[in-house]
């Protein structure tokens, strides 16, 4: 309907003019509002990519210091039962002795 109307107008018509004008502005406007979203989305998944190796980084960070606490906690365990085992040779030695 709209370009029937357009088409019926003749050349030199200010409203055929003024719509053709109208038209390219809001065509215009449309691209740079696309080119800024286009930007914003990737501005937001740059942010998004940072946090997530951030994230990532922070885990394995953690992961690494459990994985030092359990060999810290086996060392310790590995220890104790050393002293036990003397300990216990120990105070068999003392009865026999006896």
């Amino acid at each position: 309907m709209f370009g029937q109307l357009m088409q019926n107008m003749e050349d030199g018509d200010q409203m055929k003019n003024y719509i053709k004008k109208s038209v390219q502005e809001a065509d215009r406007e449309l691209t740079q509002f696309k080119l800024f979203q286009d930007k914003e989305k990737a501005g937001r998944m740059s942010e998004l990519q940072e946090d997530h190796a951030k994230q990532i980084k922070d885990l394995e960070e953690r992961q690494e210091r459990l994985v030092n606490v359990e060999e810290m906690l086996k060392k310790d365990e590995a220890k104790h039962m050393e002293r036990f085992r003397r300990q216990r040779e120990e105070m068999l030695a003392r009865k026999l002795a006896d």
